[in-house]
């Protein structure tokens, strides 16, 4: 037997020290990455209901500021709501959750609000094949104006429709959120009621 594998040998006591050592400071690691995750989610618990609180609230205001009529307001509202989800912490949740899948079946019943070219409040909404469209009269109702327009879905993949207005037709792209509509004339925003 080697004189180091002694177990009253020098270097015997050497070894096992050694690895000591590095067993208390593989533990020591292992104590710090617990103490960081507890404390990751720790952070969590507290700050993501605080989060979901603030958006819920800010979508509140979105809906009454919508229902207003004041669509210039709205926009700065949804790209707030944008802006603070995109930095925030959120909370962890299934991929399939967070992804909504732009199709016919989904933009059936949707609901849009925009400004006009004269800045009156306007509502749309998508039906099977066509796209209604509302003006908001002066005792506050919102009545179907000018008719229905014909619609198809472009892309899916690119989110994108064509409406056959009276003046031709115009394609208009989603948002990849699904809450806005991008290149528009004006600027639309999904609602609900």
């Amino acid at each position: 037997m080697p004189d180091w594998l002694r177990p009253n040998s020098m270097k015997w006591i050497a070894f096992l020290f050694a690895l000591l050592l590095a067993s208390s400071a593989s533990a020591q690691t292992t104590r710090l990455q617990l103490l960081q995750e507890q404390r990751n989610q720790a952070i969590e618990r507290t700050v993501i209901p605080i989060n979901a609180k603030y958006v819920q609230e800010l979508e509140k205001l979105l809906k009454t500021t919508i229902a207003a009529g004041d669509l210039d307001e709205a926009v700065k509202i949804r790209e707030g709501i944008q802006k603070f989800q995109a930095e925030a912490v959120t909370a962890p949740v299934e991929e399939a959750q967070l992804t909504q899948v732009f199709s016919e079946r989904w933009l059936i019943g949707t609901k849009w609000a925009w400004m006009d070219k004269d800045s009156q409040p306007m509502r749309g909404e998508f039906r099977k094949g066509t796209f209604d469209i509302y003006h908001q009269e002066d005792d506050g109702d919102w009545v179907l104006k000018e008719g229905t327009w014909k619609w198809e879905i472009v892309s899916e993949e690119e989110r994108k429709v064509t409406i056959h207005w009276y003046s031709g037709p115009e394609t208009v792209q989603f948002s990849e959120d699904l809450k806005s509509i991008d290149g528009s004339k004006e600027n639309w925003i999904r609602y609900e009621e």
